[in-house]
């Protein structure tokens, strides 16, 4: 706990940015984290519009934050503000994590080092074959992680055009979703979609509609596998329940965001980040719906 007067003129600020940004739940855990330890610092929630991006960085950055968490839409254009970035966030195109040291901003991937940690507590990840659903950011973090790791990646999503674009950036076989037949026999399955963010009657893909209404699911997903849902806001989604029930060995999306946070937690404050605090905060604070 802390033991002066909170806030003061030394406590040091870290935030996450995007637009819009009220589903956010990373304030909570990294609050709980700083208090647990004792730390002088606090975490913020701030949205800035795409077209106020540069401005809205250069503003955090004399105002002296240590970090950034950094959400739709801004992870790909973020980087043309970078003083420096890693191997990750260059070869996936996005980064969620920036470093402000000394005013230098550095930019890194902590999806990637989410989903990473939390499918290694599950399985070897070595010569193990993985399909991703999705083609969008995250899924490219996931997919460059994998790889990373040795697995073999096929990426199947709504639109081919997409998929295969992520498909030849990372020299791997992408599809549309009519393909899944053909790639069922997998170790580890992936939503790296935005399915189960939102509420079943707002859903109206392909790929929505076997999740929330299939009977294509019964033969679609095998039984007894890994998955990973990337949603992060529920503590249940449809993905997540229909594989629970199949027997799958699950990774939600909220364990993916506490283990990144950990990262950005340790990267800001040089600090242990206090696992089971941050984690036990943010389940108070899931949608149930």
């Amino acid at each position: 706990m802390r033991n002066y007067p909170f806030p003061n003129p030394e406590t040091k600020i870290c935030l996450t940015i995007g637009h819009p940004v009220d589903k956010q739940k990373s304030l909570y855990m990294h609050n709980a984290g700083y208090e647990a330890l004792g730390l002088n610092y606090l975490y913020l929630v701030r949205d800035i519009p795409p077209q106020q991006l540069a401005q809205g960085v250069n503003a955090m950055i004399q105002f002296g934050v240590s970090g950034m968490s950094v959400t739709m839409p801004h992870k790909v254009n973020i980087i043309a503000t970078l003083d420096e970035m890693t191997p990750a966030v260059e070869k996936i195109g996005a980064c969620n994590t920036v470093h402000v040291q000394e005013g230098k901003t550095i930019g890194y991937n902590s999806d990637v080092i989410g989903a990473l940690t939390c499918l290694k507590k599950k399985t070897e990840l070595k010569a193990r074959r993985a399909v991703v659903l999705g083609a969008g950011g995250a899924a490219r973090s996931v997919v460059y992680g994998l790889l990373e790791e040795g697995c073999e990646v096929v990426v199947l999503n709504r639109t081919q055009k997409k998929a295969q674009l992520l498909g030849n950036d990372f020299g791997i076989r992408a599809y549309g979703f009519e393909a899944w037949n053909d790639y069922r026999q997998y170790d580890i399955v992936v939503n790296a979609t935005s399915v189960g963010s939102r509420r079943e009657e707002d859903c109206t893909c392909r790929l929505c509609k076997l999740l929330y209404r299939g009977e294509e699911a019964n033969i679609l997903f095998d039984e007894n596998k890994v998955a990973l849902d990337v949603v992060f806001q529920r503590n249940q989604t449809e993905f997540t329940k229909l594989l629970q029930g199949k027997g799958y060995n699950i990774v939600y999306g909220h364990e993916m965001l506490v283990a990144q946070g950990a990262f950005q937690f340790e990267l800001f404050t040089g600090h242990q980040a206090p696992v089971e605090v941050m984690y036990t905060e943010l389940k108070k604070n899931l949608e149930s719906w």
